[in-house]
């Protein structure tokens, strides 16, 4: 799988950002995405590919996130997912949390534990290539 792979419904690039998720991440860096001419937004969401571009965004969103929601990273994950509006829209009981999401969130959970798992019967620290 390439970083210009899309697994499931527009997720975009190595960090597999919905196309919420990229709305999100404007709205929290106070820009005005929706406000942008269509030709820029399309530049914006054609970045989104790049792998640079899209570790930022994707980064940002889930620490942004983890900040919301206080550390929660089931609620995190959710949020990043299916944006941000969409599981608030859920919390007040005004949506529903799709299966694929449902699916997502022990998957992404499970790839965590196998890597803090192959870090203690390796000894190896993947986090050093997160934090040179």
């Amino acid at each position: 799988s390439g970083a210009e792979d899309d697994y499931g419904v527009g997720a975009r690039g190595l960090m597999q950002i919905m196309p919420a998720g990229i709305l999100d991440y404007f709205h929290i860096s106070g820009k005005k995405f929706l406000a942008m001419s269509s030709k820029n937004r399309e530049a914006i969401l054609a970045r989104a590919y790049d792998v640079k571009t899209n570790l930022k965004m994707g980064i940002s969103l889930l620490a942004s996130y983890l900040k919301i929601f206080k550390g929660d990273e089931k609620a995190t994950l959710t949020a990043y997912h299916m944006g941000l509006g969409g599981y608030r829209k859920y919390l007040a009981g005004k949506g529903t949390i799709g299966k694929n999401t449902k699916k997502y969130i022990p998957d992404v959970l499970g790839n965590r534990d196998n890597y803090v798992g192959y870090e203690k019967v390796s000894g190896t620290n993947l986090s050093v290539a997160a934090n040179p």
